[in-house]
């Protein structure tokens, strides 16, 4: 019984919100008010731009900055990213090539070669005193 009593109360301590963070996300280069901003969390290089992604959200776009805040997150390495769902189909629209016809953005403004920026690129750390991050929303051409 007293050696289930530490790793329990361990597991409470570490699920406990004092130890989660709180990420609030700022998005600006919102072109017009159509359609919607997708904001995406990635906690892997595995998972980065992919789903499934840690968390999600959505709001109108409207006039900036566009704010997000994604709560009770765990201290660790994370990545951001932002779509401006100009059609509002739930999804980035992209060409034959895969490149994107709407405006996006990761975390960091990391760029890609020849394809997406790497999470590595992306990644920012998180503490559980929380953070604010910015991001700016371009067309790639």
């Amino acid at each position: 019984m007293k050696r289930l009593i530490l790793p329990v109360l361990l597991c409470l301590l570490l699920s406990c919100p004092a130890f989660a963070a709180r990420l609030e996300l700022q998005v600006s280069g919102v072109e017009d008010t159509k359609g919607q901003i997708i904001a995406s969390v990635f906690d892997s290089e595995e998972n980065f731009l992919e789903i499934p992604m840690l968390q999600m959200k959505n709001r109108p776009a409207a006039d900036e900055p566009t704010v997000f805040v994604f709560e009770n997150l765990p201290p660790g390495n994370y990545a951001l990213s932002a779509v401006h769902d100009r059609d509002g189909n739930g999804e980035m629209n992209s060409n034959f090539l895969g490149i994107p016809k709407e405006p996006v953005a990761v975390s960091n403004n990391a760029k890609g070669r020849f394809g997406p920026p790497a999470f590595e690129d992306a990644r920012f750390p998180l503490e559980v005193s929380g953070r604010v991050m910015h991001i700016q929303l371009k067309k790639l051409k």
